[in-house]
């Protein structure tokens, strides 16, 4: 009861300020209370009205006398009834007082200005990957819908334990937003960008000055315009989705293709951008081929196999498959530095990626070799950051660096506990894809090691409260705020990232903390980045952020 009452005023705290949310309050409860003396009032007059109406007179004859305790009998029975409906009524709301928070999702749909948006259609969607060999998760029946109070607040109750898929969206106005989480998230924030078009000029030039003639084309549309003989362009474009800025491509023969993302603020106001682009010249058309032959550890072909080739220089990928002799042939490949070649194989083998190379003006033949695949086993705990085991959480497990381990759905049971068999050797990342974003990093296994770790997480019952102003102390609305943690445990690091966006009075909150040394990161357009640390006291309590 004490972190649902604290929740519910961190979340008014966080959208409406200090003074307006228990000035709200005392009004609810002024009204409550008048409410409750008028039922009481009218109670105790029904009753007076029912004594005497219900008493016989000495002119009464014994028709009426049975008449009125007729009357008497259906009145009592029916405030019986009414005073059984209310008990009822307030054992079900004596229920719902007393469910866990662990059941429980609540949060609130804002504009990409910080406005809390009224009305917002809610879509909380249970999810599950049913093996752990699942790379997806899987949705089930449990479909729960809510729409947004006056604050843009949402909660959803009786829910299974497990994680959601949260969906929300208003009308044609905003594109739709949608989030992973789980039950006990006390303030699942979920922010809908506007649908607004987006006006891009500049100057396209090379080496030599100014550009005519270049095909500018946003990307995934056939919306396309060309530069004039100052090399200058305008064209209207717009996301193609929240959260994912236009893409702008820039072709002209003799030249290397140039892609450039318009980089816009979710909530800047200006409906112009501009974005001057400088394109290379194609490398006097030469191309050469890169091709080779990956085998085994014992001479034998790897078939359909990929091999990828790319230049960090170009910033440009080719691949290929081996065909059922192992060879690949890469055509066209533009004479340059920085290639490297990776190649992904079956479980059978470990991955490939050779050293950075450079490609002259010569064919390229590389004879690959893999190693036969080294595997290892998993176990372990995953708990808080004091010990408790977290029982239910959904993880997910991916190697990185030259592990070839594909992603895999880490089952943990009620206990908190987790066993992976046949894992590849190496470098894995254990990690959350919900929010906030959780993750396990630094673990190795070794070839035939069965190694059994504790994964501590950031997940706990703590508030930040926090406020973002500007030299004067007015409220910058629209920040995005970035709170993170870090911490190693005996080798093994943890970390935890909450992305958030402050309301239109500056007010921000971050829920479910469990750790209490945390990096900030406040950005807001016209404002020099912020960067500090904050130590948590415990409970909710409130930060002041500056912006210079």
């Amino acid at each position: 009861m004490l972190l649902v009452a604290l929740g519910a005023i961190v979340l008014s705290l966080s959208y409406y300020g200090v003074n307006q949310y228990f000035d709200t309050r005392e009004s609810e409860q002024s009204t409550l209370a008048q409410s409750t003396s008028t039922q009481s009032t009218s109670t105790e007059s029904t009753t007076d009205k029912d004594d005497k109406s219900a008493k016989p007179t000495d002119q009464a004859t014994d028709s009426s006398t049975e008449q009125s305790a007729k009357d008497r009998s259906d009145k009592d029975s029916e405030a019986q009834q009414q005073q059984q409906e209310t008990l009822e009524e307030n054992e079900d709301e004596d229920e719902d007082e007393d469910e866990p928070d662990y059941l429980r999702i609540a949060g609130a749909v804002l504009d990409d200005a910080g406005q809390p948006l009224e009305g917002a259609s809610v879509v909380a969607e249970e999810v599950e990957s049913s093996s752990a060999e699942d790379t997806a998760p899987q949705a089930t029946a449990n479909q729960y819908s809510e729409t947004t109070d006056r604050l843009g607040m949402f909660e959803f109750n009786n829910l299974d334990e497990g994680e959601y898929e949260l969906t929300a969206s208003k009308g044609e106005e905003y594109f739709p937003a949608r989030m992973s989480t789980r039950t006990g998230m006390a303030n699942a924030e979920l922010v809908l960008q506007r649908v607004s078009p987006i006006r891009v000029f500049g100057t396209v030039s090379d080496e030599q000055g100014p550009l005519d003639a270049v095909t500018i084309r946003t990307l995934g549309t056939r919306i396309d315009v060309q530069s004039d003989a100052n090399g200058g362009y305008e064209i209207v474009t717009a996301p193609m989705r929240a959260g994912a800025p236009p893409v702008l491509d820039f072709k002209r023969e003799g030249y290397q293709k140039t892609r450039r993302r318009v980089e816009v603020a979710l909530n800047s106001e200006h409906e112009a951008v501009q974005l001057d682009v400088q394109m290379e010249a194609d490398s006097d058309g030469l191309k050469f081929a890169v091709a080779g032959q990956v085998l085994g550890p014992i001479g034998e072909a790897v078939t359909g196999v990929s091999v990828r080739l790319r230049s960090s220089k170009f910033d440009r990928g080719y691949s290929a498959r081996t065909n059922k002799l192992g060879e690949f042939n890469i055509p066209e490949v533009e004479v340059g530095e920085g290639y490297r070649l990776n190649v992904m194989p079956s479980e059978d083998y470990e991955a490939y990626q050779s050293e950075v190379f450079s490609l002259g003006a010569q064919d390229a033949f590389f004879e690959i070799e893999l190693d036969a695949a080294k595997f290892a086993s998993l176990s372990g705990t995953v708990t808080d950051l004091f010990g408790k085991p977290l029982p239910g959480f959904h993880l997910w497990l991916r190697g990185i660096g030259t592990s070839a381990q594909s992603p895999l759905a880490v089952q943990v049971d009620g206990a908190g506990r987790f066993r992976l068999e046949e894992l590849r050797a190496g470098e894995i990342v254990l990690e959350t894809r919900s929010r906030p974003r959780l993750w396990a990093s630094n673990i190795v296994l070794e070839p035939g090691e069965q190694k059994d770790v504790d994964i501590p997480l950031d997940w706990g019952t703590d508030w930040l409260l926090g406020r973002v102003v500007d030299a004067q102390g007015e409220p910058v609305s629209g920040a995005s705020i970035i709170v993170s943690w870090k911490e190693q445990f005996r080798g093994l690091v943890s970390e935890s990232r909450r992305d958030l966006r402050g309301d239109l009075e500056g007010y921000f909150a971050a829920s479910n903390l469990g750790a209490e040394n945390y990096t900030l990161i406040v950005q807001a357009p016209g404002y020099q980045t912020f960067r500090g640390t904050h130590q948590l006291s415990g409970g909710a309590e409130e930060l002041v952020i500056q912006l210079q």
